[in-house]
């Protein structure tokens, strides 16, 4: 049985960020556990913190806001799917279009989430 949802969280609106492209295609039996990002969303669901159709989908994040934080020519290589071998392996992957998605996805997840935080 799930645990009890706590009597503050029905006192406000409780905003949850989540898109399916949160989690890339990285192979099988990385170290980095991708899964853990559907698997809480599913689990919020279950414990009905949450209906399936109540979380916020933020959509893909433009070039421009990402050349914020990073090089800009990291960020072309990001967006076409296309990162040099050496950087690749200091990501700690390869960065195929999945993790391109997911790439741009989770940067407009943090700008929509400090949004609905403000």
């Amino acid at each position: 049985m799930p645990p009890a949802v706590p009597a503050y969280i029905g006192a406000m609106a409780l905003a949850i960020v989540h898109n399916a492209k949160f989690r890339a295609d990285i192979g099988r039996g990385h170290r980095f556990p991708m899964e853990k990002y559907a698997r809480v969303a599913e689990i919020l669901v279950e414990d009905g913190i949450v209906g399936p159709g109540d979380f916020h989908m933020p959509g893909p994040a433009p070039s421009q806001w990402v050349a914020l934080a990073h090089d800009q020519s990291y960020v072309d290589q990001v967006f076409a799917a296309s990162v040099v071998g050496e950087i690749s392996r200091l990501i700690g992957f390869d960065v195929n279009e999945s993790v391109a998605e997911r790439a741009r996805h989770a940067s407009a997840g943090t700008v929509m989430t400090a949004r609905l935080a403000l």
